[in-house]
């Protein structure tokens, strides 16, 4: 049953009161980023607006590993072989992709380094103003495809330190005690999640996408 306007309760064709709906409680990515906007300064908003990319990223590997089988490209290997030594996946090479195509547009990101290049990816037209770096893994667990387990995205976002004139990436080598931005995972299933440890707010969340 549902109450309308007048305030009659009317039955509910529809089964809005059964769930069949997107929880209002529900915090997605976008409505936490929002929440969070005035209550922190310009580094907190920067990250903000990083996440929101990070958020498009994981919408578009989730699309299509939705289709893995049913498109062309999704299963099997390139052929190549990455850094680790691992084979290549199509879906590893996609989300790779995925992840450079969309921080291009984000005038915040310089440098991104992933397992599936054998250097840091620039960004020359960010790089001026860009001082953050993207770590990433973009398709952990590529393996788990081909017997329909979840993988996911594992990343970290950190500010760079120096001008990097050489092209080095040398600020990049240090220990993990240094992290001091956020890292998240993008879980991928019959729901996106993304669950991270934002170090600019505290705590660990837990958002739909």
């Amino acid at each position: 049953m549902v109450q309308t306007a007048s305030g009659q309760i009317q039955p509910d064709p529809l089964g809005l009161d059964r769930g069949y709906y997107l929880d209002r409680d529900c915090t997605t990515l976008s409505r936490h980023v929002l929440q969070q906007l005035q209550s922190f300064g310009p580094d907190a908003q920067d990250i903000s607006a990083l996440m929101n990319r990070i958020g498009l990223a994981g919408k578009l590997i989730a699309r299509r590993l939705s289709r893995a089988g049913l498109v062309e490209g999704t299963l099997g290997f390139t052929g190549e072989v990455n850094i680790q030594g691992e084979e290549v996946k199509q879906m590893d090479f996609f989300s790779n992709a995925v992840f450079i195509s969309t921080f291009k547009q984000s005038g915040l990101v310089c440098r991104l380094a992933s397992e599936e290049m054998d250097k840091p990816y620039y960004i020359p037209e960010n790089c001026p103003i860009g001082r953050y770096t993207l770590l990433y893994d973009p398709l952990d667990g590529s393996s788990n495809l081909d017997v329909n387990m979840n993988v996911g995205s594992i990343f970290a976002i950190r500010q760079q330190e120096g001008y990097d004139e050489e092209g080095e990436a040398l600020d990049l080598l240090q220990g993990g005690h240094k992290q001091n931005r956020c890292w998240d995972t993008i879980l991928y299933g019959s729901l996106a999640r993304l669950l991270g440890l934002f170090n600019w707010e505290g705590g660990v969340h837990s958002l739909y996408f």
